[in-house]
């Protein structure tokens, strides 16, 4: 039987990547955000406030994600790191989730 069920199901070897660095950032931004109480309702209580407090927990998660990467860089794959890369995914990270907090902020201020 080859096929349906039975078929074998190959990752492509980018994708190992992916999801390594998806949950690096994911990982960073959570603790970030619980290091600065950002999941509590007054976090988002009006845009300058959701801007601010994003903007701290976007620091610790440049924090961590620079840790994350060097540790793993000097005890697991001994190669450098690609500082671009991690600039570039921090820059639009930033942008992202204070675009997100701000809207989720005014939807959460409509509701209640």
């Amino acid at each position: 039987m080859n096929g349906g069920f039975s078929q074998s199901v190959t990752m492509p070897t980018t994708l190992l990547a992916l999801i390594v660095r998806d949950s690096k950032m994911s990982i960073s931004w959570v603790l970030g955000a619980i290091w600065n109480r950002a999941y509590s309702t007054s976090s988002v209580a009006d845009d300058e406030t959701a801007v601010k407090r994003t903007l701290d927990v976007w620091v610790n998660y440049f924090s961590i994600r620079i840790l994350l990467e060097l540790g793993g860089s000097a005890l697991v794959t001994h190669t450098p790191v690609d500082g671009w890369m991690l600039a570039r995914e921090v820059w639009y990270t930033a942008i992202v989730m204070v675009f997100f907090r701000v809207a989720y902020g005014r939807f959460r201020s409509n509701i209640f």
